[in-house]
Formats: structure tokens, sequence, C-alpha cells
């Protein structure tokens, strides 16, 4: 299997720069606020549009960039797996369940 992951590109090399990067994985966010929001925006946030009632401003579409922590919860643990830092995964089958699927592969 490793050779056929390499012959595609997917080197260990590759699959380290991928961990790196999901480290450090970002999403947008798009939310809707009341009111008005000016252009003078926290880092990272960006005005979209402004949702206007004659001449008063009653809603605010922003574009927020913020970390994505499910993605970089997900590359923490790949990490760990890889370092060998949790304990290896048993599989217990018993004799009947073995039997079993031998029955059904029949």
């Amino acid at each position: 299997m490793e050779l056929a992951l390499e012959a595609h590109g997917v080197t260990a090399e590759f699959l380290a720069k991928q961990l790196a990067d999901e480290l450090q994985a970002k999403e947008t966010k798009i939310v809707k606020v009341d009111g008005n929001v000016d252009g003078r925006t926290k880092r990272g946030v960006t005005v979209l549009s402004k949702i206007v009632r004659g001449k008063i401003v009653v809603a605010t579409v922003l574009a927020i960039d913020m970390r994505s922590w499910n993605t970089q919860q997900k590359a923490r643990m790949d990490a760990h797996k890889l370092c060998g830092h949790y304990p290896a995964e048993r599989l217990d089958v018993t004799m009947n369940e073995h039997e079993k699927a031998l029955e059904d592969l029949e």
C-alpha cells in the first residue's frame, strides 16, 4: 500500500506538510448582526453588505476569519496517533464471531 501511495505522490513528507497546514486551518463564517458596523473593524473581519430600510442601516453582514477548531482538533489527534501517543487499539474477537464471519463469507 505504501508503494501505491508514493506512486501517486502521497509520501511521508507530503502527509507531514498536509498535517502542518491542517494544524493552522482557518475558516470564514458569515454572520448578520443588527445595526450598523462601520468599516473600521478588527483584523479578520470584513463588512460584506449592509441592509438598509429608508436611510437607516438595520443590519450588517460580516465575514469573520477564524480558526477551524474542528479541523485543527482532528489534525492534532492524527499527529498524536502517528507519534504513538495513544495506546494501540485492540480488537477482541471471540471464536463464535470468527466462525460466523467465515460462514457469512461462504
